[in-house]
Parts: structure tokens; C-alpha cells; sequence
């Protein structure tokens, strides 16, 4: 399956986007000006990917129900609470306080540690570029930027999973 329009525009930009992004040391000396530079950056990225996601919000918002008549004995099956089952799982409401403020707690500590990981990995590829430009390496900087431009282009492109897959792989044979 090829992908659309709009998912190689998302990609080709947020790629070049990317690049430029990680490269910007390498073109402008000044701190403040690099961030701007930046923040622009990532709103062109950001903008590139609105027609694919509103293409992808429209699908999703008009696309009809599956049939019941498409079901098979077996997705029926699967459906039927045999005598014995459990309870259904608890809703996050209807937890008692102690254990939503566990939740919240465990919540909150990954998202620290992702955006710990994510600041550590920046500040680590820019440590290292200008390691290297130091040493006398010509555009440092840019060469990890096409490194990172490529990768985020080739994530861009991955295709969404089918539609009425809910298996984790994508494997809708089930």
C-alpha cells in the first residue's frame, strides 16, 4: 500500500524539518536566535502533518460501523459472558481515592522520566556534535541532523495499522 499525499508531504517536511532542527548549531552561533529558529521549525513541521491528520479525523468521523451481519459465530462468542466469569474490570472512577492517586502518581513519574529521557538524549547528541566539531569536523552538527531527518521521515511512513484490527501487530485474520 502506498502511502497518500499527504503522508509523503508530512514526511518529506517533518524530515527536512527535523534535519534543520538538529542542524541549526552548525548556521546560527547565537542561543535565542536558535531557538526561534527552532520554534519555527517545529511549527512547519506540525503544519505539514494537519491535512493527513484532518484527512485521517474526517475517515474515522464518516466511516460506518461495521454490520452485525459481518460478525461471525465466533466474534459473538467471544462477546458472551460465560456463568463464572468475573466481574468486569473497574472503571479509573470507581476506584477508592488511594488507589486513582497511585495511578496518577505512576502517571506522572513516566511521563517525567519520558521527558527526562527525551532532554538527556538532546543534550546528548549535542554534546557529541560539538565533540566533533571541536575536533575539527565540518558540519557536525548537520550530519546528525540528516541521521535524525531520515529516521523521522521513515517513522512518518510507517502505515497505520488496518482498519478493525485491534490485535497490536495488525494481524486482522482473527
Amino acid at each position: 500500500m502506498s502511502p497518500t499525499p499527504a503522508r509523503l508531504l508530512a514526511a518529506t517536511v517533518g524530515g527536512a524539518a527535523t534535519a534543520a532542527y538538529y542542524a541549526t548549531p552548525d548556521v546560527i552561533r547565537s542561543r535565542t536566535a536558535r531557538g526561534w529558529a527552532k520554534a519555527a521549525l517545529l511549527l512547519v513541521a506540525t503544519a505539514a502533518t494537519l491535512p493527513d491528520a484532518r484527512a485521517t479525523w474526517q475517515h474515522k468521523r464518516t466511516a460506518e460501523p461495521t454490520p452485525l451481519t459481518s460478525l461471525t459465530w465466533q466474534d459473538a462468542a467471544d462477546e458472551v459472558e460465560a456463568p463464572g466469569d468475573g466481574a468486569p474490570a473497574p472503571t479509573f472512577r470507581s476506584l477508592p481515592a488511594r488507589k486513582q492517586a497511585v495511578i496518577a502518581g505512576v502517571g506522572a513519574a513516566v511521563m517525567a522520566g519520558s521527558v527526562w529521557a527525551t532532554v538527556a538524549t538532546e543534550r546528548w547528541l549535542y554534546r557529541r556534535a560539538e565533540t566533533r566539531r571541536v575536533a575539527g569536523a565540518r558540519w557536525a552538527h548537520t550530519r546528525t541532523g540528516l541521521v535524525m531527518g531520515g529516521v523521522a521521515a521513515a517513522l512518518a511512513l510507517i502505515p497505520d495499522p488496518p482498519e478493525g484490527s485491534d490485535a497490536p501487530t495488525g494481524d486482522a485474520t482473527r
